[in-house]
């Protein structure tokens, strides 16, 4: 596993596939979370994520959230085409 979703800030539910750069970190959104919840309810309205693998294979994946929705004009709780 590269990361587990824990909701809150750290948005839930991942969703869709991932996209991978040329310096191998992947990218993706969550469909929840992300601490804003306005008017996407309790359990927040998602984000868009960069996982960062790690300098060597032993190590771990490190999580940045890029982005988090705040529902209204930005969207909100994104889901795959």
């Amino acid at each position: 596993m590269l990361h587990a979703f824990t909701g809150g800030n750290d948005g839930q539910y991942p969703l869709g596939g991932l996209v991978r750069d040329k310096h191998g970190n992947l990218y993706g959104a969550t469909d929840e979370g992300g601490g804003y919840y306005g008017s996407c309810g309790s359990l927040g309205c998602g984000t868009v994520f960069e996982l960062i693998p790690p300098p060597t294979k032993v190590g771990e994946w490190k999580k940045k959230v890029l982005y988090r929705f705040k529902g209204g004009s930005d969207g909100g709780n994104p889901v795959p085409p």
